[in-house]
Protein backbone atom coordinates (compact mmCIF):
# COMPACT_ATOMS: atom_id res chain seq x y z
CA UNK A 1 0.00 0.00 0.00
CA UNK A 2 1.82 2.81 -1.46
CA UNK A 3 -0.08 6.93 -1.44
CA UNK A 4 0.87 9.72 -0.62
CA UNK A 5 -0.07 9.38 3.47
CA UNK A 6 0.76 5.72 3.82
CA UNK A 7 3.45 3.54 2.54
CA UNK A 8 3.27 -0.25 3.85
CA UNK A 9 5.50 -3.13 2.20
CA UNK A 10 4.83 -6.27 3.54
CA UNK A 11 8.09 -7.91 2.66
CA UNK A 12 10.22 -5.03 4.56
CA UNK A 13 8.02 -4.96 7.34
CA UNK A 14 8.17 -8.39 8.00
CA UNK A 15 12.24 -8.01 7.61
CA UNK A 16 12.10 -4.97 10.40
CA UNK A 17 10.04 -6.95 12.52
CA UNK A 18 12.26 -9.95 12.40
CA UNK A 19 15.29 -7.40 12.77
CA UNK A 20 13.96 -6.15 15.96
CA UNK A 21 13.26 -9.92 17.58
CA UNK A 22 17.37 -10.68 16.36
CA UNK A 23 15.61 -12.95 14.42
CA UNK A 24 17.29 -13.56 10.68
CA UNK A 25 14.92 -14.47 8.30
CA UNK A 26 14.64 -16.13 4.25
CA UNK A 27 11.47 -14.69 2.20
CA UNK A 28 11.18 -17.37 -1.00
CA UNK A 29 8.43 -15.97 -4.17
CA UNK A 30 7.22 -19.32 -5.62
CA UNK A 31 8.00 -18.27 -8.58
CA UNK A 32 12.10 -17.87 -7.73
CA UNK A 33 11.84 -21.64 -6.82
CA UNK A 34 10.37 -22.89 -9.60
CA UNK A 35 13.43 -24.00 -12.32
CA UNK A 36 12.76 -22.83 -15.81
CA UNK A 37 14.47 -21.96 -19.26
CA UNK A 38 16.07 -18.63 -17.67
CA UNK A 39 16.54 -20.21 -14.02
CA UNK A 40 17.84 -23.82 -13.32
CA UNK A 41 17.52 -25.96 -10.56
CA UNK A 42 21.49 -25.00 -10.18
CA UNK A 43 21.41 -21.60 -9.58
CA UNK A 44 18.22 -21.65 -7.72
CA UNK A 45 20.67 -23.96 -5.44
CA UNK A 46 23.43 -21.76 -5.43
CA UNK A 47 21.30 -18.71 -4.21
CA UNK A 48 19.54 -20.28 -1.47
CA UNK A 49 22.98 -22.08 -0.27
CA UNK A 50 24.75 -18.40 -0.84
CA UNK A 51 22.09 -16.75 0.82
CA UNK A 52 21.05 -19.28 4.17
CA UNK A 53 25.17 -19.11 4.49
CA UNK A 54 26.20 -15.43 4.26
CA UNK A 55 22.98 -14.88 6.63
CA UNK A 56 24.64 -17.26 8.85
CA UNK A 57 27.64 -14.94 9.12
CA UNK A 58 29.35 -16.49 6.52
CA UNK A 59 31.94 -14.56 4.00
CA UNK A 60 31.20 -15.56 0.94
CA UNK A 61 34.13 -13.71 -0.46
CA UNK A 62 36.95 -11.01 0.44
CA UNK A 63 39.03 -8.87 -1.84
CA UNK A 64 42.60 -10.22 -2.21
CA UNK A 65 44.11 -6.98 -1.94
CA UNK A 66 42.93 -3.99 0.40
CA UNK A 67 43.86 -1.51 2.31
CA UNK A 68 42.59 -2.58 6.73
CA UNK A 69 42.74 0.51 8.13
CA UNK A 70 40.18 2.00 5.97
CA UNK A 71 36.34 1.99 6.28
CA UNK A 72 33.24 2.65 3.67
CA UNK A 73 30.21 4.25 4.37
CA UNK A 74 26.83 4.53 2.20
CA UNK A 75 24.95 7.84 2.79
CA UNK A 76 21.38 8.23 1.38
CA UNK A 77 18.58 10.37 2.52
CA UNK A 78 14.92 9.78 2.05
CA UNK A 79 11.29 12.04 2.83
CA UNK A 80 8.71 9.25 4.62
CA UNK A 81 5.61 9.70 6.64
CA UNK A 82 5.28 9.11 9.65
CA UNK A 83 1.74 9.61 11.78
CA UNK A 84 0.93 11.88 8.72
CA UNK A 85 3.95 13.93 9.50
CA UNK A 86 6.44 14.04 6.39
CA UNK A 87 10.05 13.66 8.30
CA UNK A 88 13.46 13.46 6.41
CA UNK A 89 15.97 10.39 7.35
CA UNK A 90 19.36 9.89 7.17
CA UNK A 91 20.55 6.48 5.88
CA UNK A 92 23.75 4.93 6.67
CA UNK A 93 25.69 1.70 6.04
CA UNK A 94 28.86 1.08 7.44
CA UNK A 95 31.50 -1.43 5.81
CA UNK A 96 34.99 -2.68 7.06
CA UNK A 97 38.13 -2.73 4.65
CA UNK A 98 36.77 -6.07 2.97
CA UNK A 99 33.56 -4.74 1.70
CA UNK A 100 31.75 -6.50 4.48
CA UNK A 101 28.60 -5.16 5.62
CA UNK A 102 28.82 -4.34 9.53
CA UNK A 103 26.16 -2.37 10.69
CA UNK A 104 22.91 -0.26 9.31
CA UNK A 105 21.70 3.26 10.65
CA UNK A 106 19.03 5.07 10.15
CA UNK A 107 18.53 8.55 12.18
CA UNK A 108 15.70 11.50 11.52
CA UNK A 109 17.00 14.75 10.56
CA UNK A 110 16.51 17.93 12.27
CA UNK A 111 15.41 20.71 10.16
CA UNK A 112 17.41 19.31 7.16
CA UNK A 113 18.04 21.83 4.13
CA UNK A 114 16.03 20.87 1.09
CA UNK A 115 17.52 21.72 -2.42
CA UNK A 116 15.91 20.36 -5.36
CA UNK A 117 13.52 18.42 -3.48
CA UNK A 118 16.37 16.13 -1.96
CA UNK A 119 17.34 16.41 2.14
CA UNK A 120 20.86 17.13 2.85
CA UNK A 121 22.32 16.77 6.42
CA UNK A 122 22.97 19.85 8.70
CA UNK A 123 26.18 20.48 10.26
CA UNK A 124 25.12 19.29 13.88
CA UNK A 125 23.03 16.40 12.23
CA UNK A 126 26.15 15.27 10.05
CA UNK A 127 28.98 15.70 13.29
CA UNK A 128 26.46 13.12 15.41
CA UNK A 129 25.94 10.23 12.32
CA UNK A 130 29.88 10.52 12.00
CA UNK A 131 30.20 9.97 15.89
CA UNK A 132 27.73 7.45 16.02
CA UNK A 133 29.37 5.60 13.23
CA UNK A 134 32.45 6.31 14.38
CA UNK A 135 31.70 4.69 17.86
CA UNK A 136 29.77 1.46 16.18
CA UNK A 137 33.41 0.83 14.61
CA UNK A 138 35.24 0.99 17.95
CA UNK A 139 32.69 -0.96 19.46
CA UNK A 140 32.55 -4.00 17.27
CA UNK A 141 36.31 -4.71 18.51
CA UNK A 142 38.36 -3.88 15.26
CA UNK A 143 41.77 -5.74 14.85
CA UNK A 144 43.15 -2.77 13.27
CA UNK A 145 43.14 1.09 14.00
CA UNK A 146 40.78 3.06 11.97
CA UNK A 147 42.68 5.64 9.73
CA UNK A 148 40.52 6.43 6.58
CA UNK A 149 36.92 6.74 5.89
CA UNK A 150 35.50 6.71 2.82
CA UNK A 151 31.59 8.11 2.29
CA UNK A 152 29.59 7.56 -1.03
CA UNK A 153 26.61 9.18 -1.81
CA UNK A 154 24.67 9.62 -5.02
CA UNK A 155 24.10 13.64 -4.71
CA UNK A 156 26.51 16.13 -4.23
CA UNK A 157 27.95 17.32 -0.54
CA UNK A 158 26.88 20.43 1.13
CA UNK A 159 29.28 22.81 3.14
CA UNK A 160 27.95 22.15 5.91
CA UNK A 161 27.58 17.92 5.53
CA UNK A 162 31.58 18.18 4.77
CA UNK A 163 32.00 20.66 7.87
CA UNK A 164 29.42 18.45 10.05
CA UNK A 165 31.06 15.24 8.83
CA UNK A 166 35.04 16.30 9.41
CA UNK A 167 34.03 17.33 12.86
CA UNK A 168 32.23 14.27 13.67
CA UNK A 169 35.63 12.17 12.13
CA UNK A 170 37.94 14.63 14.61
CA UNK A 171 41.59 12.76 14.79
CA UNK A 172 41.21 10.83 11.49
CA UNK A 173 43.06 12.28 9.07
CA UNK A 174 42.21 11.27 5.75
CA UNK A 175 38.69 11.26 4.83
CA UNK A 176 37.62 10.60 1.09
CA UNK A 177 33.75 12.40 0.08
CA UNK A 178 32.72 11.10 -3.02
CA UNK A 179 29.73 11.70 -5.04
CA UNK A 180 28.39 8.81 -7.31
CA UNK A 181 25.92 9.30 -10.20
CA UNK A 182 24.60 5.82 -11.93
CA UNK A 183 22.88 7.79 -14.57
CA UNK A 184 25.22 10.05 -16.52
CA UNK A 185 24.85 11.21 -20.49
CA UNK A 186 27.85 9.63 -21.36
CA UNK A 187 28.59 6.70 -23.62
CA UNK A 188 31.50 5.20 -25.55
CA UNK A 189 32.48 3.51 -28.30
CA UNK A 190 35.00 0.81 -28.36
CA UNK A 191 37.36 0.33 -31.52
CA UNK A 192 39.30 -2.78 -31.68
CA UNK A 193 42.43 -0.72 -33.65
CA UNK A 194 44.57 1.91 -33.07
CA UNK A 195 43.30 3.78 -36.07
CA UNK A 196 39.84 3.84 -34.72
CA UNK A 197 38.21 2.35 -37.86
CA UNK A 198 37.51 -1.21 -36.90
CA UNK A 199 34.15 -0.38 -33.87
CA UNK A 200 34.39 -4.01 -32.01
CA UNK A 201 31.45 -6.55 -31.81
CA UNK A 202 31.39 -5.44 -28.16
CA UNK A 203 31.08 -3.01 -25.72
CA UNK A 204 33.64 -0.95 -24.04
CA UNK A 205 35.66 -2.99 -21.24
CA UNK A 206 34.80 -3.05 -17.53
CA UNK A 207 37.00 -1.02 -15.71
CA UNK A 208 38.08 1.86 -18.36
CA UNK A 209 37.86 5.14 -16.56
CA UNK A 210 37.85 8.52 -18.31
CA UNK A 211 39.21 11.40 -16.53
CA UNK A 212 37.07 15.04 -17.04
CA UNK A 213 38.96 17.09 -14.25
CA UNK A 214 41.32 16.79 -11.45
CA UNK A 215 38.65 15.85 -9.53
CA UNK A 216 36.12 14.32 -11.80
CA UNK A 217 36.08 10.78 -13.62
CA UNK A 218 33.75 8.16 -15.41
CA UNK A 219 34.33 4.57 -14.93
CA UNK A 220 32.27 1.82 -16.68
CA UNK A 221 31.38 -1.14 -13.78
CA UNK A 222 29.45 -2.68 -16.40
CA UNK A 223 30.97 -3.69 -19.75
CA UNK A 224 32.86 -6.53 -21.26
CA UNK A 225 35.06 -8.66 -19.53
CA UNK A 226 37.41 -11.56 -20.50
CA UNK A 227 36.77 -14.69 -18.39
CA UNK A 228 37.62 -18.13 -19.87
CA UNK A 229 35.16 -19.95 -17.61
CA UNK A 230 31.83 -17.61 -18.99
CA UNK A 231 32.93 -16.86 -22.58
CA UNK A 232 36.49 -19.54 -23.35
CA UNK A 233 39.66 -18.42 -24.01
CA UNK A 234 40.32 -14.68 -25.15
CA UNK A 235 36.55 -14.48 -25.71
CA UNK A 236 34.43 -11.31 -24.92
CA UNK A 237 31.70 -11.88 -21.98
CA UNK A 238 29.00 -9.17 -21.80
CA UNK A 239 26.53 -9.35 -18.79
CA UNK A 240 23.08 -8.97 -19.95
CA UNK A 241 24.06 -9.56 -23.67
CA UNK A 242 22.66 -6.38 -24.73
CA UNK A 243 22.66 -2.30 -24.31
CA UNK A 244 25.53 0.39 -24.24
CA UNK A 245 26.53 0.22 -20.83
CA UNK A 246 26.76 3.72 -18.92
CA UNK A 247 29.65 4.77 -16.89
CA UNK A 248 29.12 5.88 -13.00
CA UNK A 249 30.29 9.91 -12.53
CA UNK A 250 32.64 10.60 -9.85
CA UNK A 251 33.20 13.43 -8.31
CA UNK A 252 35.60 14.20 -5.39
CA UNK A 253 34.84 16.98 -2.68
CA UNK A 254 37.22 16.03 -0.40
CA UNK A 255 40.26 13.68 -0.20
CA UNK A 256 43.70 12.83 -1.12
CA UNK A 257 44.01 9.38 -2.33
CA UNK A 258 45.54 8.66 -5.85
CA UNK A 259 42.62 7.68 -8.61
CA UNK A 260 44.01 4.35 -8.87
CA UNK A 261 43.06 3.66 -5.64
CA UNK A 262 39.90 5.04 -5.62
CA UNK A 263 38.91 3.12 -8.87
CA UNK A 264 40.27 -0.23 -7.45
CA UNK A 265 38.00 0.42 -4.44
CA UNK A 266 34.92 1.06 -6.38
CA UNK A 267 35.53 -1.85 -8.36
CA UNK A 268 35.96 -3.97 -5.55
CA UNK A 269 32.72 -2.99 -3.69
CA UNK A 270 30.77 -3.43 -6.81
CA UNK A 271 31.73 -7.22 -6.29
CA UNK A 272 30.90 -7.38 -2.74
CA UNK A 273 26.89 -7.32 -2.46
CA UNK A 274 26.62 -10.59 -0.97
CA UNK A 275 22.62 -10.48 -1.15
CA UNK A 276 22.61 -11.36 -4.75
CA UNK A 277 25.62 -14.45 -4.85
CA UNK A 278 24.90 -15.18 -8.03
CA UNK A 279 25.74 -12.12 -9.66
CA UNK A 280 28.97 -11.90 -11.67
CA UNK A 281 28.78 -7.82 -10.47
CA UNK A 282 26.54 -5.26 -9.80
CA UNK A 283 26.89 -1.78 -11.89
CA UNK A 284 26.94 0.15 -8.02
CA UNK A 285 29.22 -0.57 -5.33
CA UNK A 286 27.64 -2.31 -2.13
CA UNK A 287 28.07 1.18 0.08
CA UNK A 288 25.22 2.47 -2.74
CA UNK A 289 23.59 -0.70 -3.66
CA UNK A 290 22.79 -0.85 -0.02
CA UNK A 291 21.25 2.55 0.29
CA UNK A 292 18.73 2.00 -2.06
CA UNK A 293 16.98 -1.07 -0.42
CA UNK A 294 17.66 0.58 2.97
CA UNK A 295 15.76 4.30 1.87
CA UNK A 296 12.90 1.72 0.88
CA UNK A 297 12.87 -0.06 4.36
CA UNK A 298 13.47 3.38 6.23
CA UNK A 299 9.55 4.55 4.65
CA UNK A 300 8.14 2.26 7.23
CA UNK A 301 6.12 3.17 9.98
CA UNK A 302 7.70 0.36 12.09
CA UNK A 303 11.05 1.41 11.33
CA UNK A 304 13.42 2.19 14.89
CA UNK A 305 15.80 5.11 14.76
CA UNK A 306 19.05 5.80 16.54
CA UNK A 307 19.57 1.92 16.74
CA UNK A 308 22.31 -0.36 14.68
CA UNK A 309 21.15 -3.16 12.59
CA UNK A 310 22.86 -5.94 11.24
CA UNK A 311 22.79 -5.95 7.79
CA UNK A 312 22.56 -9.00 7.40
CA UNK A 313 18.72 -8.70 9.13
CA UNK A 314 18.06 -6.81 5.14
CA UNK A 315 19.92 -9.41 2.84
Amino acid sequence: MKNESVYFDLHDSIKLYCASKGIVVQLIEGKSAIPNAKNDLAKIMWGLSTGIYSKAVGRLWKPAIYNRNTVFVGLSYVQSINNGEKISIGCSQLFDAEGNGMRLYLRPLKNPQIIQKNPYMRNEDASKLMLNLKKLYDDSVPTYDLKRVVIHKTTFFTKEEIEGITRGLSGIEDIELLQIQEFSPWRAIRFDSSDMKNVSLFPIQRGTVIQLDKDTFLIWTHGAVQNEELAGKNKNYYKGGRGIPAPLMVRRFLGKSDGATIVNEIMTLTKMNWNSGDSFYKILPVTLDFAKMLSRVAKQDVVMYDKPYDFRFFM
